[in-house]
């Protein structure tokens, strides 16, 4: 857990150190600019567990080397229902997320992305009753934070003229100790002025 910790910390103070040094960096490496908010909604498939309800956020701050890729600040919330038993589990994650559009399109524009998060996995009855101390074994052993890494592909769907709002569609893989899970998201995309 400790080690889990550490790891957060080490990659929050990573993404403050590039955006403190920004002046510094904005020339070579990163152009500290609003470039999108992503806002969705859709299901979450955990591993043992019925199909869930996730929502969650996306803000990109940044565009690195030159444009290649894009760097933002992620906060995902889903919920499910184990398939045996009475235990419902619960996830709040917040991290970092990485993502490269393949191509430039005024109207369409395909994506791939890795992140990396802390999960704040919560678990309890399916009615929302706490569990007794020693109550679940496998409570015990769902809750608590855990760090997680992600992968996933999107696409984003021009809606407005201008280009200012974008519809996306997005599958994304989560692994996590215990926990892992899938996501098919859909939501809207407020884009940043361009490059």
């Amino acid at each position: 857990m400790r080690r889990k910790l550490r790891s957060a910390a080490i990659l929050i103070a990573a993404a403050l150190g590039l955006a403190l040094s920004a002046d510094r960096l904005s020339a070579q490496l990163v152009d500290l600019r609003f470039v999108a908010l992503d806002m969705y909604g859709g299901a979450a498939w955990p591993a043992d567990s019925e199909t869930g309800v996730a929502f969650g956020g996306r803000l990109g701050f940044a565009d690195l080397f030159d444009h290649f890729a894009v760097m933002g600040l992620s906060l995902d919330w889903w919920a499910a229902g184990r398939e045996i038993g009475d235990l419902e589990v619960r996830d709040i994650a917040g991290g970092l997320d990485f993502w490269l559009d393949l191509m430039h399109s005024r109207t369409l524009r395909p994506y791939v992305g890795i992140g990396a998060a802390l999960h704040s996995i919560d678990t309890s009855r399916k009615d929302g009753s706490r569990f007794p101390d020693g109550g679940s074994p496998e409570a015990e052993r769902l809750d608590g934070l855990k760090f997680g890494g992600s992968g996933y592909a999107g696409l984003t769907l021009r809606l407005t003229r201008t280009g200012a709002i974008w519809v996306i569609a997005e599958y994304r893989y989560n692994l996590v100790s215990n926990v892992s899970y899938q996501e098919l998201r859909a939501g809207l995309r407020l884009a940043g002025s361009g490059p």
